[in-house]
């Protein structure tokens, strides 16, 4: 997963296709559960979604700009928009069919 380090990074990796943004942070046991999972979506999915992660505790500035509350919150974007927003520990079948969807709409 591409770590996001700046806004502009952020805005750069969000603009085409379909995206997950995994908002966590390290002391966080949920997130940690998450991680596993994500990347086995990520081999799924490889090629058709792209997945990067920021760290709330390093990036402040982007958790606050997007009003993140609660870690872990997954975030799918599709063409620069978001389109779903999930807080808490997601299942793989439950972010499958997110990722499906946002890439057949």
């Amino acid at each position: 997963m591409q770590e996001i380090t700046s806004a502009k990074a952020l805005k750069r990796a969000v603009s085409a296709g379909v995206v997950l943004i995994d908002f966590n942070a390290s002391w966080c046991g949920p997130c940690r559960a998450q991680e596993p999972i994500l990347a086995e979506l990520a081999s799924w999915y490889d090629g058709r979604v792209g997945f990067t992660v920021i760290n709330i505790d390093d990036h402040r500035d982007l958790a606050a700009q997007f009003k993140i509350k609660s870690v872990p919150t997954l975030v799918i974007f599709k063409d620069g928009v978001e389109k779903l927003r999930l807080v808490g520990l997601q299942d793989f079948s439950s972010l499958a069919a997110a990722f499906d969807e946002a890439l057949t709409t």
